[in-house]
C-alpha cells in the first residue's frame, strides 16, 4: 500500500514511530513533515510566539497566505505519489480547504490521528484541525472522552486508538558504569514542565524528598528549589530516555490535564524498556495491562508515596513486575499493533 504520512517528524515523534511500524509492515511510506515545511524547522510543537501571531495576527489580519505554500506543496504530494491512503497525525496547520480539496479530488482513504485534544490550551489548540475535522474519512482520538466531542464537531466516524512503544527502540540496555552514574536515580520522570499549578508540578513536588531525577523541557522554571534541584538539566529523547528507564529503579508518570481516562506515550515506552512503571490509575489501564502484576497505580499522592516506597524496599518483586509489563507491551502494544489496528478500520 502506498501511503502518505503527513505528521512532525523528528526521533521519538509519533510519526517516526508510525512510519517505522508501516515499513515494517511492508507498506511504502513517504513523509511529510509539515511542520518543518511550514517553520524550516520541526519542532515538538509550534512555538507559543508563533502559534498567537498565527491566530491573532495571521488568521485574522493578513489572511492565511504564510502557510499557504506549504498547504500547496501537501496538495502536490498528494498527486505526485497518488496514494492508497493519506495519514495526518494532528495536522493543525494544515488549512480546511485543503483537507477538503483532497477529500473531494483523491481517491485516497484520508484518515487524522489527533494524538492531542485540540481544544485545549495554547499549545494543542487549533481552529483548523477542528474545522478540517468533517472532511476526513475516519479519526482516530487518544481519548474515548473525546469522541463525542469530535462527533458534535462533524467528524464522520471517530475511534479510539492509543499509543504504544517500538520493541526495536524501547527496550532493555546494557549500560557501561559511566552511564548509569550519569542517567541512574531510584526515581525518573520524563516530560515537558507544564507551569506551577499543573498538576504534573504538584505531583513532583510530592516526591521531591525521594532521590528523583527529572528529565525534559523548561523544569528550570519550576518556582520550587527541591524541585529544580531534581530537574537533570535537559530533555531526553529516544535512545538516551530508554538509558534513563534502564538506570532507573521505577519510571514515575504523571499525566497532563488533557489525558482524562487513556494513557500517554511514557505508559508504554517505560513498561517495554524495561523498568517498573508507576502510573496514574486511569479507567484504561485494566484494559492494557493487569494493574499490580505487569504495572502499579496510584490514586493519589498519599498512595504514590506508599507504593514507591514499598517498591524501592522490595526489588525482587519490583522487577518481576518489570518484566512481565515489558513483556505484555511489547507482544500487545507496539506501534504495529497501532497500525494494523488502524488499517483494520480503514478497511
Amino acid at each position: 500500500m502506498k501511503i502518505l504520512l503527513a505528521g512532525p517528524y523528528h526521533i521519538s515523534a509519533l510519526a517516526w514511530y508510525c512510519e517505522y511500524a508501516l515499513l515494517k509492515m511492508g507498506h511504502r511510506v513517504k513523509v511529510f513533515d509539515y511542520r518543518k515545511v511550514a517553520y524550516g524547522r520541526t519542532y515538538p510543537h509550534p512555538p507559543r510566539l508563533e502559534r498567537r501571531a498565527f491566530d491573532l495576527v495571521i488568521r485574522r489580519i493578513l489572511g492565511r497566505q504564510p502557510f499557504q505554500s506549504m498547504n500547496t506543496r501537501f496538495l502536490s504530494a498528494v498527486q505526485e505519489l497518488d496514494p492508497d491512503l493519506i495519514f495526518v497525525l494532528k495536522g493543525e496547520i494544515f488549512l480546511p480547504e485543503t483537507i477538503k480539496r483532497i477529500s473531494e479530488t483523491s481517491k485516497a482513504r484520508l484518515v487524522v490521528w489527533h494524538g492531542d485534544n485540540p481544544w485545549t490550551g495554547h499549545i494543542y489548540r487549533s481552529a483548523n484541525a477542528i474545522f478540517s475535522l468533517q472532511f476526513y474519512d475516519l479519526c482516530f482520538v487518544m481519548e474515548r472522552y473525546y469522541i463525542p466531542q469530535f462527533k458534535k464537531a462533524g467528524a464522520k466516524r471517530v475511534e479510539y486508538l492509543t499509543f504504544g512503544c517500538e520493541p526495536d527502540v524501547h527496550r532493555s540496555l546494557s549500560l557501561t558504569a559511566e552511564e548509569r552514574q550519569m542517567y541512574a536515580s531510584d526515581i525518573c520522570f520524563v516530560g515537558t514542565y507544564q507551569g506551577e499549578f499543573s498538576q504534573r508540578t504538584r505531583i513532583l513536588s510530592a516526591l521531591t524528598d525521594f532521590d528523583l531525577r527529572i528529565w525534559g523541557p523548561n523544569w528550570d522554571r519550576a518556582k520550587d528549589p527541591a524541585l529544580k534541584r531534581c530537574f537533570a538539566g535537559r530533555p531526553v529523547y529516544g535512545e538516551e530516555m530508554v538509558k534513563v528507564f534502564n538506570a532507573s529503579k521505577i519510571a514515575f508518570n504523571v499525566h497532563n490535564e488533557q489525558f482524562i481516562t487513556a494513557p500517554n506515550m511514557r505508559d508504554f515506552e517505560a513498561p517495554s524498556s524495561g523498568v517498573l512503571l508507576v502510573t496514574h490509575a486511569l479507567a484504561e489501564m485494566p484494559n492494557l495491562y493487569d494493574v499490580g502484576r505487569q504495572v502499579i497505580c496510584y490514586s493519589d499522592i498519599a498512595d504514590l508515596r506508599n507504593e514507591i516506597d514499598y517498591f524501592l524496599h522490595n526489588s525482587e518483586l519490583r522487577e518481576e513486575i518489570a518484566k512481565k509489563g515489558q513483556q505484555r507491551a511489547q507482544t500487545e502494544h507496539t506501534y504495529q499493533c497501532r497500525m494494523e489496528e488502524m488499517l483494520r478500520l480503514c478497511e
